[in-house]
């Protein structure tokens, strides 16, 4: 079976390590598909809908695995089909996001976990009477997200910059520790000095053992 791509993702996420877990947890993060096989006429009708799926190729997963360790479980494993880890056999990936704008042959979206450069397989509206179920059943340590926080920010200038761009602070809170950093933290109890990156921005933070977070430095990034 052979599939090819109709389009590539354009995001901020230039790191897979520092993408957030679901999109839904970064509804500011915006991005664009950029098509590159659909003619016109295959967009025709999607402005009616909110929300779109996006199937995907996660690109830079080169391991296969029947077993990972989802980081919720703090070391714990479970077997893949039963995760969202991009480590699969087929390395697809699914999301939802919400469509901004289509200007032919882009598709403004946000609310994005997808790494800059990802190729796009496919594309389906999102239709809630359908795709909604929200009586559907999930083990415990799926319902257990905490997110980071409180925030604090080092001066007002790197606040102000946070509130214009609150996905700095939707991104961070999701926690993206490696499992290795969380369980040297627990141990040691000390401040953990992180660093995140946009495609523009350079982010320098401080997680503390009670989870609270300390924004120290933005600064805009050289474009290569």
């Amino acid at each position: 079976m052979h599939c090819e791509p109709i389009g590539i993702i354009h995001s901020s996420f230039k790191d897979m390590r520092q993408i957030p877990r679901q999109s839904s947890l970064v509804p500011n993060m915006t991005a664009y598909i950029e098509l590159t096989g659909p003619a016109r006429d295959a967009l025709i009708g999607l402005d009616e809908y909110s929300h779109i799926w996006i199937l995907g190729d996660f690109h830079q997963s080169l391991n296969k695995h029947a077993m990972v360790q989802p980081p919720r479980l703090n070391g714990g494993w479970k077997g893949v089909y039963a995760t969202r880890a991009p480590n699969r056999a087929n390395a697809i990936s699914l999301s939802v996001a919400e469509i901004e704008r289509i200007a032919y042959p882009r598709i403004y979206i946000k609310g994005v976990d997808l790494l800059d450069g990802t190729p796009v397989l496919d594309i389906k509206p999102y239709i809630p009477m359908y795709d909604a179920h929200p009586e559907a059943r999930v083990p415990e340590w799926i319902q257990e997200y905490t997110p980071l926080g409180p925030f604090a920010f080092k001066d007002a200038a790197i606040e102000k910059i946070c509130t214009v761009r609150p996905e700095i602070v939707q991104c961070i809170q999701t926690d993206l520790r490696s499992k290795k950093l969380r369980r040297e933290q627990r141990l040691s109890e000390a401040p953990l000095p992180m660093v995140f990156h946009t495609k523009d921005l350079e982010i320098d933070y401080t997680i503390m053992p009670d989870k609270s977070v300390t924004i120290d430095r933005i600064e805009k990034r050289n474009k290569a």
